[in-house]
């Protein structure tokens, strides 16, 4: 070979050596990749699987506090008192009449499809008596409520047969005294007293059903049919009447 052939090969050499000793010295970062994308066929479904994560914490169970109780269900104290032909039942829920049943000639059951027992003491009229009530006294004459409310209100709801010369089986009183307990004053001016379901005995029943009310003597009489309308009533869904 001639001189330029060899000069030739001499420059190449050199080139390859220098490249080998430089790319020694700098180390290059591996590059990263993203994996191939599948590509399928069309009309062809695919199916795309997460890649695997780390392990999700184990759910936990949250157990009440040391020392704390969750509250009992109220269970239902009755008590039945008997007056000659008349049956009172009383219950804890409501605080209030369950029944009474009359018998003798009678043969009536009164409150049998009440949605509450008599008594029972509403802040709204579609509501409920939500107090916890205990029974405090009972007797063969009478029977003594008693429960706290939400706001702090204690609620008391005595029962006595009537007593004396003028005095009737059919009869009872009922005390209700409120007391506040609560850290405001009490605003509401508005209660509502469950007085039970009224049905009709019989078809041809010559007194239709109806509710009253005797405030100091004065007894005022409302026939059910007035909530109904009608030719000479006005169709309502509640009355209300106020005594101070």
């Amino acid at each position: 070979m001639d001189r330029k052939a060899w000069l030739a090969i001499t420059l190449c050499s050199i080139g390859i050596a220098v490249n080998i000793y430089f790319a020694n010295k700098i180390p290059q970062a591996a590059p990263t990749q993203n994996p191939p994308a599948a590509v399928a066929p069309a009309g062809a479904t695919t199916a795309i699987t997460a890649a695997p994560s780390a392990a999700a914490p184990a759910a936990t169970t949250i157990s009440p506090a040391p020392g704390v109780t969750p509250p009992a269900p109220v269970i239902e104290e009755t008590h039945t008192i008997t007056r000659g032909t008349v049956t009172w039942q009383f219950t804890n829920k409501g605080a209030g009449i369950s029944k009474v049943l009359l018998a003798g000639t009678d043969n009536i059951t009164l409150n049998q499809y009440g949605k509450e027992a008599i008594g029972a003491l509403r802040r709204e009229a579609a509501g409920n008596d939500s107090v916890i009530y205990k029974i405090i006294e009972k007797s063969d004459k009478g029977i003594t409520f008693e429960g706290t409310s939400a706001d702090g209100i204690i609620v008391q709801k005595a029962y006595v047969l009537s007593e004396g010369e003028k005095s009737d089986e059919h009869l009872i009183h009922l005390k209700l005294t409120l007391t506040n307990t609560g850290a405001v004053p009490h605003k509401s001016e508005e209660y509502y007293l469950y007085s039970g379901a009224a049905n009709s005995i019989r078809p041809d029943e010559a007194l239709k059903p109806s509710f009253f009310w005797n405030d100091a003597g004065d007894a005022t009489q409302r026939l059910t049919d007035a909530f109904s309308g009608g030719w000479f009533s006005t169709e309502q869904a509640e009355m209300r009447s106020t005594d101070r």
